[in-house]
């Protein structure tokens, strides 16, 4: 019979040892800094030269603290269920 599934992510057996956490802060720190610097300024770039996307950007802008605001209370109240 198929188990059913409960809706929460699976939970890790154990911790990962202190290699395992510098690979995966490693990992972190060259994603962080492709998405946050190379991938930013592509966009920042296309900003200035399409006038068309601002409308778009200026969206985002003001959407995107209410965004995190909910997506942390999220987080919270979801570690509280637990």
């Amino acid at each position: 019979m198929a188990e059913q599934s409960t809706g929460r992510w699976p939970r890790p057996i154990r911790s990962p040892g202190a290699e395992r956490r510098s690979s995966i802060g490693a990992v972190f720190l060259g994603l962080n800094l492709y998405l946050g610097n190379l991938l930013g300024e592509f966009v920042g770039a296309l900003r200035n030269a399409l006038p068309a996307v601002q409308p778009i950007a200026d969206i985002n802008n003001a959407l995107l603290p209410l965004w995190m605001m909910v997506l942390g209370v999220s987080f919270i109240w979801q570690s509280r269920r637990e």
